[in-house]
Formats: C-alpha cells, sequence, structure tokens
C-alpha cells in the first residue's frame, strides 16, 4: 500500500499506482497521473492528510464490475463473473446464489447495467451465461422468461424436456402421450419449445421415431 504525507504526491508516479492496484483508476483518467492528480486538486482534496473522497468514488467506480472501460480478459475471470452476477442480482432484488430468481432475467437487464460485454460472451444468451457459471445447477432452458434460441436447437433439451413431461405425469410409454393436452403442456412451461418443434405429436415422433418411418435426427438415444 502506498502512504504519502502532505505535499507528497509531487513524488508519485503512475508506475506506483499500476504496481498497486491502481491500473484501472488510471485508466479511469486515460491513463495520465496529471489529469488524476487535477482532478483531486480541483475537488479539494489536495490535503491527503484525509484521504479524498472523490478520489476513493473513482476508485470505486473503476473497480465497479459495470464499468465500461475493462482489461483484456476481464471476463474471463470466474470471480469477476461471480462480482457482476452478485451485483446485478442485488439490482434486481435477490441473491445471486437464489438460482430460481435468474430465470425471469432478461438480456435487457445486463444491457442496461453494464454487463452487454459479459453478456456477448455468450452470444448474448442468458441461459449459455449462466450455465457457464453455475455448472452445478442443472438449468431447465423452458423456463426461462424468454426462451433461448440455441436450447430450441438443441436435441438435448427437447430430450430433457420429453423426460421432465413424463416424469411430472408419469408417462411410461409413448401410447401413454395420447392423453397428454396443449393446456397440461402449457402448464408445465413447455408450451413454446413444444410449438417450436411442430407440436405434441411432432414432439414424440422425434423424440420416440415410429418404426420404418422417416423421423428427424434430432434426438439420438443414449
Amino acid at each position: 500500500m502506498i502512504t504519502v504525507g502532505v505535499g507528497g504526491w509531487i513524488q508519485l508516479k503512475a508506475q506506483h499506482l499500476y504496481e498497486n492496484h491502481g491500473g484501472s483508476l488510471m485508466r479511469l483518467y486515460n491513463d495520465s497521473l496529471s489529469t488524476l492528480l487535477n482532478s483531486l486538486s480541483q475537488n479539494g482534496n489536495s490535503d491527503i492528510s484525509e484521504p479524498g473522497k472523490s478520489l476513493k468514488q473513482d476508485y470505486v467506480t473503476a473497480n465497479s464490475p459495470t464499468h465500461s472501460s475493462k482489461p483484456r480478459n476481464y471476463w474471463a475471470k470466474k470471480e469477476n463473473q461471480l462480482a457482476y452476477l452478485s451485483y446485478l442480482s442485488s439490482k434486481l432484488g435477490f441473491n445471486h446464489l437464489s438460482y430460481e430468481s435468474w430465470y425471469s432475467v432478461k438480456s435487457k437487464h445486463f444491457t442496461e447495467n453494464g454487463g452487454e460485454s459479459f453478456l456477448q460472451r455468450y452470444n448474448g444468451c442468458v441461459y449459455a451465461l449462466l450455465k457457464e457459471v453455475f455448472p452445478e445447477v442443472e438449468w431447465l432452458p423452458w423456463k426461462f422468461t424468454v426462451l433461448p434460441r440455441s436450447a430450441v436447437k438443441d436435441p438435448d433439451v427437447l430430450l430433457r424436456a420429453v423426460k421432465f413431461v413424463e416424469r411430472e405425469l408419469k408417462i411410461n410409454s409413448r401410447n401413454d402421450w395420447q392423453r397428454v393436452s396443449n393446456s397440461v403442456v402449457q402448464e408445465l412451461g413447455l408450451g413454446r419449445l413444444f410449438y417450436r418443434h411442430g407440436g405434441i405429436q411432432s414432439v414424440v415422433e422425434k423424440v420416440y421415431p415410429t418404426p420404418g418411418a422417416e423421423s428427424s435426427p434430432i434426438i439420438m438415444h443414449a
């Protein structure tokens, strides 16, 4: 840590800040030490016997997970990702480990709260981002407020959805699907996904192809 006495700023060099975790603060002032110090003095904080409030606020801003100026590969670090998600969830009124609450989060919440570049690492897909950051969670893509486009094209997602319905409704055979209505599928939150695949019968045919019939190769059974 740097300790600077009254009038000691004249001996301070930019290198001292970079070597003591002040790089983000310097970037806030375009890597100009003179600009930083001018800002400090203009705010009446040239007396370092009482640390400058403005400077401390700038430091917090520069190190905030939402600050626009980020070093290369900043979002590649798990701790930075978690710091941002903790910040965003707090802004939205829930704890970042309350996983169910993430299903209501949309891409606009990231873009409106300084997380656009983070989200773009995952092609703008909240579902893909959460899968990467919280791999221990079994995310159900059909529960998101906005159905992820990548999930619609993923054969594993459709298979998981079918197995989910079968567990919920105690379905034991393909014939049992005949008693499943669109309204029931809607109640289970799978209406949008099934619709994108052509409806219940089309989904069943993709997962359980009729022997001898041409079918989509979308599902590969284990």
